[in-house]
């Protein structure tokens, strides 16, 4: 396993330069700020994503029912059928955007 580096503003220095510090001291309070605002950005994200799945989910079931009328061509059929994938993927990829956020937020 690497570690990963992990750079944050610290809001508050709780020790002096030089001075003696013991086991459990508490050398700096980290910024809490930019994670809460990158979660927040993530949860902004999944409910855009979620409203274009729904919306490219009933885009498909009206493609299904014109392509059985045959009152829209394959093309566009196929087109319709992969934004309504494509979409589902990217609700996915903001779903794993808000954990990571949660889990940012909660460790700083």
């Amino acid at each position: 396993m690497c570690a990963r580096a992990s750079v944050a503003t610290s809001t508050a220095s709780r020790s002096r330069k030089g001075g003696e510090v013991k086991a459990g001291d508490l050398l700096f309070v980290i910024d809490p700020r930019p994670y809460r605002a990158a979660y927040d950005s993530a949860a902004a994200q999944l409910a855009h994503a979620r409203a274009t799945e729904q919306l490219a989910q009933e885009e498909e079931q009206r493609a299904q029912r014109l392509i059985a009328g045959k009152a829209i061509s394959r093309e566009e059929f196929d087109t319709r059928r992969t934004g309504s994938t494509q979409s589902s993927a990217d609700v996915r990829a903001a779903e794993a955007a808000v954990a990571t956020g949660e889990t940012q937020s909660r460790l700083h």
